[in-house]
């Protein structure tokens, strides 16, 4: 509602699913739910937009202006929305209820490293996607160093404290690509690991070096998920498939 403003309706309920109310469109098991309803009387969203709203980085705001995050980061529940261009958005979140949520099979989420110590040279271009990695990487306990580009992130590597036991780059840059960047922070750190991410297509990525047998690698877009398995998965020295 940025002109003007407007309404914005909040109504939380107890709602029970069953059968029939799954197969009305909402993807959920049968059973009881607090239903959290958000609706405004906004902008709303062309049908285009709505099929991308919880792809990671999907966004429609300018620089600056958000990270298109919010979704794409939703773990547990289910969620419905409905808009249309100038007529306003509703989202309905169904949460399971407490009686269900402690009764049902817990969701497999991504563990936490075992120390929560180890330190993280992350190289990342693009400043949304690097606030987001870190702020994620930390809130997992780790220690993240993060720059904006091979060269700052080579100048300083020798006086991090602690020193990166992973380096996790992207593989197209400016400047420096990622492939050259890991070779050149290797001759410094020789036990260091690498975990490579992008977002373009193997055939530029190949380009770059960075697909080849052996190469740890992580596709964007990707989910705070996957981040977080990755990561432990490469400290832990387990291959990826």
């Amino acid at each position: 509602m940025p002109k003007g403003g407007g309404t914005l309706t909040i109504e939380p309920s107890p709602v029970t699913i069953d059968e029939a109310f799954a197969a009305d469109g909402v993807d959920a098991r049968p059973g009881t739910y607090v239903l959290l309803a958000v609706s405004d009387n906004g902008a709303g969203m062309s049908e285009e937009v709505r099929a991308h709203l919880f792809e990671p980085f999907f966004t429609t705001k300018g620089a600056g202006k958000g990270t298109g995050l919010g979704l794409a980061m939703v773990y547990g529940g289910y969620i419905t929305v409905d808009s249309e261009v100038n007529q306003g958005t509703s989202f309905r979140i169904y949460l399971p209820s407490e009686s269900r949520a402690s009764s049902a099979p817990a969701a497999r989420a991504p563990e936490r490293a075992e120390t929560g110590t180890a330190s993280i040279l992350l190289v990342e271009d693009d400043r949304r996607v690097r606030l987001l990695a870190k702020d994620v990487l930390e809130g997992f306990g780790y220690t993240v160093h993060a720059f904006a580009n091979g060269e700052e992130a080579l100048a300083a590597v020798a006086s991090l404290d602690p020193m990166p036991e992973l380096l996790i780059t992207d593989v197209v840059m400016p400047g420096m690509n990622g492939r050259v960047l890991a070779e050149r922070v290797a001759e410094l750190l020789p036990a260091i690991r690498v975990l490579f991410m992008s977002g373009y297509t193997q055939d530029i990525i190949a380009e770059h070096g960075a697909l080849r047998v052996g190469i740890e690698f992580l596709a964007k877009p990707y989910s705070v998920a996957q981040l977080a398995r990755r990561v432990q998965e490469v400290l832990q020295g387990i291959a990826s498939e």
